[in-house]
C-alpha cells in the first residue's frame, strides 16, 4: 500500500506516466494516461496503484507510419483495437469516438469518408468498480485514391467516304485529320497524336495528303489529364 504522506508527484511517478507504444500490427498513444490516474486517486484516495488502475491501449490496423505520423486513406477500412488495455478490474465498456460517431466495443472498424486532414479518435474505457480512462490518436487521412477512366479516341476525316470504320481518300489530295471529339469521362483530352506510315502529327487537328494508292493505317491516340491514353487504328484506302 501507498504510504499516507506521498506526495501527488509520488503517486504519479508510481502509476507511469504517459508514454506512446506499439501494440499487434498497430500503434498505441497513451496521451491522457497520467491526468486519468491522478483524477482517479483525487477521488477514491489512497488506492493500491497495483490494484486499482485502467490504462487504455490503441491499436491501428491498418495505418502506416509516415515521417512520424499515422497516415490512413479514406475509404480504407481500418480497425481500431483496445485489446492491450490494461485493467486490474474487468472491463464493463469501450467507447469510441470516430469522426463524431460513438461506436462501443472492444474492436471497431471504420472508413473515413474524406481526406484531407487529421481525425482525432478518442477511446474511453470503464471498468465494472466504474473507474475509467481515456486516451486518444490522432491520424491524417489522405485523400481517396481517385480511379480514372481511360478517354475516348474519336475521329472524323475530310474530304473522305467512309467505309466499315475507315475512310476512302485520293491520293495527293490533303486530308484533314480532326480528333475534336474524343473525350474523357473524368476529366479532359489534353493531347493528340496522329501517326502516319511516315511520322507523327500532334494536335487535335492536322493535315496530310497519301502519295500513292493503296491501304494504309493512321493510329490516333489521345491522352488525359491523368496520364491514361487510348489509341484507335484507322484505316485509310488510297484512290487515284
Amino acid at each position: 500500500m501507498l504510504d499516507d504522506t506521498l506526495t501527488r508527484r509520488d503517486v504519479l511517478a508510481h502509476a507511469g506516466t504517459a508514454t506512446a507504444g506499439a501494440t499487434g500490427f498497430g500503434v498505441a498513444d497513451r496521451t491522457r494516461e497520467a491526468e486519468t490516474e491522478e483524477r482517479a486517486l483525487d477521488t477514491r484516495g489512497g488506492d493500491d496503484c497495483e490494484t486499482a488502475h485502467v490504462r487504455p491501449d490503441v491499436a491501428v490496423v491498418g495505418a502506416r507510419r509516415e515521417d512520424g505520423d499515422r497516415v490512413v486513406r479514406a475509404g480504407e477500412a481500418i480497425t481500431f483495437d483496445a485489446s492491450g488495455t490494461e485493467s486490474a478490474a474487468p472491463v464493463d465498456s469501450y467507447a469510441w469516438d470516430v469522426a463524431g460517431e460513438r461506436i462501443e466495443g472492444e474492436r471497431v472498424h471504420h472508413a473515413f469518408e474524406q481526406g484531407g486532414g487529421v481525425a482525432t479518435v478518442g477511446l474511453a474505457v470503464t471498468d465494472e468498480t466504474g473507474r475509467s480512462a481515456s486516451t486518444s490518436v490522432d491520424l491524417h487521412v489522405l485523400a481517396r485514391d481517385r480511379y480514372n477512366e481511360s478517354p475516348t479516341p474519336v475521329h472524323d476525316a475530310s474530304p473522305a467516304r467512309t467505309y466499315d470504320d475507315g475512310y476512302v481518300v485520293r491520293a495527293g489530295e490533303r486530308v484533314t485529320f480532326d480528333a475534336r471529339a474524343s473525350r474523357d469521362p473524368d476529366g479532359d483530352v489534353v493531347a493528340y497524336e496522329w501517326a502516319f506510315r511516315r511520322g507523327a502529327k500532334q494536335g487535335a487537328v492536322v493535315e496530310h495528303a497519301f502519295r500513292r494508292r493503296g491501304n494504309y493505317e493512321v493510329t490516333l491516340s489521345v491522352t488525359d489529364d491523368d496520364g491514361a491514353t487510348e489509341s484507335v487504328d484507322v484505316p485509310v484506302h488510297v484512290t487515284r
